[in-house]
């Protein structure tokens, strides 16, 4: 058995076809997705270059778990995450 548990994730994901009535792909299932953003704009800078720093605009800002943050409370640059921390391993920085 595979259990699973997607929690204050950005997920970009079509369920279509046979999908449509598998379970694990009901992303409204709070047993398996909670406080998920399906197919909202994640802002980053620049994916063709691996830049998935997120700009303001980002569906990630604010939205990570505090709780997470604490014991994790600065992001991959060393930037402070533990107040309103944003989804993923980067805080949001303003676009130049």
């Amino acid at each position: 058995q595979f259990n699973f548990n997607f929690m204050n994730s950005l997920i970009k994901f079509q369920v279509s076809g046979l999908l449509q009535t598998d379970p694990r792909y009901d992303f409204g299932n709070n047993s398996f997705y909670s406080t998920v953003f399906i197919n909202q704009n994640p802002d980053f800078f620049d994916v063709r270059n691996n830049d998935f720093r997120i700009g303001e605009n980002s569906a990630a800002n604010g939205n990570a778990d505090v709780g997470t943050a604490i014991l994790v409370p600065f992001d991959i640059l060393g930037d402070d995450r533990t107040v309103s921390p944003d989804i993923g391993a980067y805080q949001t920085v303003p676009k130049n």
